[in-house]
């Protein structure tokens, strides 16, 4: 389960950047529409793969602080 937590963290955050740099270059050729759809889209991507890798890092944290108890 890890693995494919790592692996959609890491689409998702490429996904993010992605897109914002469409953003700014629709933004640059003056297609604001385009700029803000993926601008804001690029943004979402982004936040969603950092939260993905906190909750992986936190989960690996509180599963490692269960092995010690035992």
């Amino acid at each position: 389960m890890n693995n494919i937590s790592l692996t959609a963290g890491i689409m998702q955050v490429v996904c993010g950047l992605a897109c914002a740099g469409l953003g700014i270059y629709y933004f640059v050729t003056a297609q604001t529409t385009q700029a803000v759809v993926f601008t804001v889209v690029g943004a979402v991507c982004f936040v969603w793969g950092i939260r993905t890798f906190l909750k992986l890092l936190k989960s690996k944290k509180d599963g490692d602080d269960e092995d010690k108890k035992e």
